[in-house]
């Protein structure tokens, strides 16, 4: 059965896939896309919308993820 990893790795995105045939995948992306004004009004949106959500499901607050990055290598 396959499994699949997301990793915080600080500025960006770190997904690790594990096949059922035993082979593994990593897809390691930093700052991928490039900034436009509209950006920043997309995150404020995406966050907003996300913190709704959140507190629908009764689970809120910033957990300051970020803070703590895993290293993929180690992993």
């Amino acid at each position: 059965m396959p499994v699949i990893h997301f990793l915080n790795v600080n500025n960006g995105d770190c997904s690790i896939l594990q096949h059922g045939s035993g082979r593994v995948t990593v897809i390691d992306v930093c700052n991928a896309r490039a900034e436009t004004p509209f950006d920043e009004l997309s995150e404020t949106i995406d966050r907003l919308v996300g913190q709704a959500e959140v507190l629908e499901k009764g689970v809120a607050g910033n957990f300051q993820q970020k803070k703590y990055p895993v290293n993929p290598i180690r992993y």
